[in-house]
Order: C-alpha cells, then structure tokens, then sequence
C-alpha cells in the first residue's frame, strides 16, 4: 500500500512537471 502511494505521488509529480514544461514553452512563443 505505501509502495502505491510513493509510485502515485511520483507519477504526479511527473506530470506536474510536464505541464509546467509546456507551459513555459507556451510562454515562450508568446
């Protein structure tokens, strides 16, 4: 159980830095 929740907050916080990539990259045509 505790595994699971380690391998969800990774993943989360993978994808919170995916977004915050493209993003930035959205800013960055602008």
């Amino acid at each position: 159980m505790y595994d699971l929740k380690v391998d969800l907050l990774v993943l989360d916080n993978q994808l919170d830095l995916k977004l915050h990539g493209m993003f930035f990259k959205y800013i960055g045509f602008l």
